[in-house]
This record gives structure tokens, C-alpha cells and sequence, in this order.
């Protein structure tokens, strides 16, 4: 691991070993600076430089993010190379926490005045540092750093179930649309057959699919705009993803509403069915093949549950 020099910002060399205590000393192989690599408390962070700092865990730079961008450990120790006199002045001016010591006095002593010539006054050895006020202000601080963490802590944690629940929903939503769009082209199938052989014979035919068949092919269709209303808005990392289904429940829509009242002559309901299954298909292969790498793992375990699902 490395941390830059506070002198002349060169890379040090560290051990593992060296991370382990609150202070240990090291030295700059560039300016031959002696230094002292200080492991703090991730609560510490607001006394100290973003592109200083270093995670205990991995050695990364942490910035200004509450988790580690390299190891994703939330809210991690770090480390920092400091020189001693830094250091020793931090503790003298409270940066550690410790209270600030500040004192006056005078002398108003006649022989004072007699002995020296000067006037009797107040002779200020130190500017008073009040340390009650000091003590807020680091309290007020901690405070608001404290507070930082946990609404960064819990946005992060609610991003993460509202992510977990959109993979959820968006595999649900696919398997309706894709089991809704199968089944209509089946119907459409039908149809067309029974269509021809009364074609054939010379008898007059209504082609729509039976009650069952309609009721059905309604309440897949419901389902599906059901599960892609809930997923609105999607999480900005799925946006496309989500473009990309409701264009594949857009081809359903026409698939079902073509089976549930066809029109026109046999080979015209033929030629709109099989086109509506190859938009279908170009559009189902555009989709899985720009799946983000977490949507492409949730769709393996979505295939292992969702029948319909197993030669999307």
C-alpha cells in the first residue's frame, strides 16, 4: 500500500504491518522526510483531506464518498502519513479532540512599576482560547459528520431494496409479456388453421378466439401493465433496460389485440401475426443482448423459476 508524502507528495511504501497501530513511524524515500502514518476512525474524516486519506482495507484513495469506490467496505478506517510537528500541533491547537490551553495574567504590582518604569497594566502572556466553546464546536462538528454518515448510510441502503425490488418486478413483467405474446401468437395460429379449413368447404366463418381464450389473453395483458406501471420510474442505472421492455409490451399489446378481434382477409391476419412475432423476436434479442450485468443475472435466476422464461 502507499500514501502520499505531506511534504512533497511522493508515494511511500507501507506494510500491512504498519496499518495495524495509531501511529507508526515511516520515512519518505524521495525527500528523506520522517513521518508518521496515523490510522484514524472513518468519524475523523472531516479534519482531513479527501485525496489524502487511504483505506485500511484496500489501500485506495476514499475522496469524498462514505464507502470504499475500490472494496465498497461503508464508512472504513483509513490512514494518512503526517509529519510529528503537525501532529504534536493538532493535539496542542484540540484537532484531536483534546481542549486548547490559553492563560493571562497581570501585574499590577507598584514595585513592578517602580523597578521597571512601566505603567501598571494588564500584560497578556496567551490569548484566552475559551475551551467550553471549543468543546461544542467539536461536539457540533462530530455531530454533523455523524449525522452525514447515516443519511448517506440510509439512502445508500434505500437505493439498494429500491434496486432489489426493480429486478424483481422487471423479471415478473418480462415473463407475463413474454408467456402473453407466445399465447396470443398460439391463438392467432389457431385461428388462421380454422379460418382456412372453412375456407376451404365453402362455409362462412367468424374468426375470434373462444371466451377462455379472450379472458385470458385480458388477464396476461392486465399483469403485464400492471408489473410495468409499478416499475416507474426505474432507477437511473436501468433506464434503457426499461425502455426496452415497454417497447417489447408495446409489440405485445398489438400481438393480443390482432387474436382477440382478427380482421380482413385470411392471408393479411397471416402476414400481421408473423410480423408482429418477428418485431417480437428483434426486439426480445435487443434487450437481453444491452441487459445491465446485474438485470443479465437476475434474468439466469428468473429462467430457473419462470418456465416461460427458459428460451427467452
Amino acid at each position: 500500500m502507499t500514501c502520499p508524502c505531506p511534504k512533497c507528495s511522493a508515494p511511500i511504501e507501507l506494510a500491512a504491518s504498519q496499518l495495524t497501530n495509531d501511529e507508526s513511524p515511516a520515512v519518505c524515500t524521495a525527500c528523506k522526510a520522517k513521518v508518521i502514518i496515523v490510522r484514524e476512525s472513518f468519524a475523523r474524516r472531516a479534519f482531513r483531506k479527501g485525496d489524502h486519506i487511504r483505506c485500511t482495507a484496500c489501500g485506495s484513495p476514499l475522496g469524498a464518498y462514505i464507502n470504499c469506490p475500490s472494496c465498497k467496505v461503508l464508512y472504513p478506517d483509513y490512514f494518512v502519513a503526517d509529519t510529528r510537528e503537525a501532529i504534536r500541533k493538532g493535539k496542542r491547537a484540540g484537532k484531536r479532540g483534546g481542549p486548547s490551553i490559553g492563560f493571562e495574567f497581570s501585574l499590577r504590582s507598584g514595585s513592578r512599576e517602580k523597578d521597571t518604569g512601566w505603567p501598571a497594566e494588564t500584560i497578556t502572556k496567551a490569548a484566552p482560547k475559551p475551551v467550553a466553546a471549543r468543546k461544542i464546536m467539536v461536539r457540533v462538528i462530530s455531530l454533523v459528520v455523524v449525522l452525514a454518515v447515516v443519511a448517506g448510510g440510509v439512502s445508500a441502503y434505500n437505493h439498494y431494496q429500491r434496486v432489489r425490488k426493480y429486478k424483481g418486478t422487471y423479471m415478473t413483467a418480462l415473463y407475463c409479456i413474454k408467456s402473453g405474446t407466445d399465447f396470443s401468437r398460439d391463438v392467432s395460429l389457431e385461428i388462421a388453421d380454422t379460418w382456412k379449413k372453412k375456407q376451404d368447404a365453402g362455409e362462412s366463418f367468424q374468426p375470434l378466439p373462444s371466451a377462455d381464450e379472450a379472458a385470458k389473453l385480458n388477464k396476461v395483458k392486465g399483469q403485464a401493465d400492471k408489473f410495468v406501471q409499478l416499475m416507474q420510474p426505474p432507477p437511473a442505472e436501468f433506464a434503457q433496460a426499461n425502455d426496452r421492455l415497454v417497447k417489447l409490451n408495446g409489440i405485445f399489446a398489438k400481438a393480443q389485440a390482432l387474436a382477440l378481434a382478427p380482421s380482413g382477409s385470411l392471408p393479411a391476419f397471416r402476414a400481421s401475426a408473423e410480423k408482429l412475432q418477428t418485431d417480437f423476436t428483434q426486439a426480445a434479442h435487443e434487450l437481453k443482448s444491452n441487459l445491465p450485468a446485474s438485470l443479465t443475472e437476475e434474468l439466469k435466476q428468473a429462467q430457473l423459476k419462470y418456465k416461460g422464461l427458459r428460451e427467452f
